[in-house]
């Protein structure tokens, strides 16, 4: 019986000691995914970062100026990775000068280690970038207004080791177009780039968002989520959430009667747009705080939660 007793002792250290091994190993898998999650998120805003700026810089109507827009892309792309530091290294544009062929698109891609960084120009519609995009041509445009930018990164595992896996990799790609506004030559100083999310642009007890108008440029705002992924506590992709003072606001230009906008992807017609979920509809009734009847910003404008009524981006 003593002998039967060590046994089984023997063999449950030996169990214990396996599920510690294991425990401890996806903990430290977890550990390090987590460190891919933060990578993805930081390589998001520099890859869309870098898109916006590199079609910021093309003609829209022409499709001229690309090598501008690598270049832009290029200086973006480094200014938002921030473990790279320093002075980026000059890069060779040159493979996107003259005419643009929306027919023949063009990638250069540069090593930047840990960083692998594609830039791309004109996009097609087939490009492996605008995978899982349904396109809309009102929305999307054609090739030679949009600009790519995909950013590989490779990240060493410290703790992910115990279990064999030494390296991870994130890939994230972004496509900006540049749209025309309510008229020529417009600043939009407020581009939210969120692709699916509600609660893209909010506030909530007293906070403010208010983009005001520069010169003869109108305050304008633009929300690129189609507000596909909602829930109970989150139903609109643009809220002016609470009681107190708050407000989500683009100011016009008041002497030239240029009009502000806000332009919502969800509003847009395409067929995964939600326009019932675009916004708040409350919000362009309800006062900014009980018994507000006037606008401690701009009394001419609004004194509701949100102006003007969110439109259609095009």
């Amino acid at each position: 019986m003593i002998d039967r007793l060590r046994s089984d002792a023997g063999v449950t250290a030996i169990l214990v000691a396996i599920m510690m091994l294991l425990i401890m190993g996806v903990a430290a898998l977890a550990i390090d995914l987590g460190s891919l999650r933060f990578d993805i998120r930081a390589d998001r805003l520099a890859s869309d970062m870098a898109a916006v700026a590199g079609a910021g810089a093309i003609d829209p109507l022409t499709g001229s100026n690309g090598e501008e827009g690598c270049q832009q892309a290029w200086d973006y792309a480094w200014l938002n990775l921030s473990d790279l530091g320093g002075t980026p290294p000059a890069i060779d544009c040159t493979a996107f000068t003259g005419s643009c062929d929306p027919d023949v698109p063009v990638t250069i891609t540069e090593e930047l280690p840990p960083y692998r960084i594609h830039i791309t120009f004109p996009v097609t519609d087939t490009d492996p970038l605008m995978v899982g995009q349904d396109l809309h041509s009102l929305v999307d445009g054609r090739a030679c207004q949009r600009f790519g930018v995909r950013i590989e990164r490779e990240r060493g595992f410290t703790f992910a080791k115990v279990l064999g896996f030494d390296i991870g990799t994130t890939d994230v790609r972004s496509v900006a177009r540049l749209g025309t506004g309510l008229g020529a030559g417009e600043l939009v100083p407020l581009v939210v780039l969120e692709p699916y999310q509600c609660d893209a642009l909010y506030t909530s007890g007293q906070g403010k968002v208010t983009v005001r108008y520069y010169e003869d440029s109108p305050g304008l705002i633009v929300v690129d989520s189609e507000a596909s992924d909602c829930g109970s506590s989150n139903p609109y992709s643009i809220d002016s959430k609470g009681t107190q003072k708050g407000w989500i606001r683009a100011i016009p230009v008041p002497d030239d009667d240029i009009p502000s906008a806000i332009l919502s992807y969800a509003l847009s017609g395409a067929a995964t747009a939600n326009a019932a979920r675009a916004y708040d509809p409350g919000d362009l009734t309800d006062a900014v705080g009980p018994g507000d009847g006037v606008d401690p910003l701009d009394p001419v404008v609004s004194w509701y939660r949100l102006y003007p009524r969110p439109m259609g981006s095009n």
